[in-house]
């Protein structure tokens, strides 16, 4: 082979392995809309006591690929009154998967047996996808 060939081989291959390598650890677009969770605090199935704040913090990864931009809520219902606690929000755009922590702090009010915890992608037209749901228990 000529010298010159070989560089050029060489520089070739140099060049190929790094597009490969660059494009391996490219971030991936997401393909659903929705929220999973990563972690809750408290853990899902503690007991909360009626007329003491309580401060419920979840971690979920979120994504939207429905809708040019939406909103990831964190917001809790007391049963059975069906009363809503105070609601965390951030903005997401289309095309975003973001592991996002919210913080909630409410005071169960008098009769709550329970309280559920929803995490998820909201826009103008209602929930999209997958829904984060954490149960507690009141007494």
């Amino acid at each position: 082979m000529r010298p010159h060939l070989h560089g050029i081989t060489i520089a070739l291959a140099l060049a190929a392995s790094a597009a490969l390598i660059l494009c391996g650890s490219s971030p991936t677009q997401p393909t659903k809309d929705g929220c999973t969770l990563v972690s809750a605090d408290p853990l899902a199935g503690t007991q909360f006591k009626v007329g003491v704040p309580v401060t419920v913090t979840v971690t979920a990864k979120c994504s939207l690929v429905s809708a040019d931009s939406g909103i990831v809520f964190l917001n809790g219902i007391m049963s059975p009154s069906s009363e809503s606690t105070v609601a965390a929000n951030r903005p997401i755009t289309r095309g975003t998967t973001s592991t996002m922590t919210m913080t909630v702090t409410f005071t169960l009010l008098p009769a709550t047996t329970s309280v559920t915890m929803l995490m998820g992608v909201g826009t103008s037209t209602g929930v999209l996808g997958d829904l984060v749901q954490i149960a507690y228990s009141a007494g």
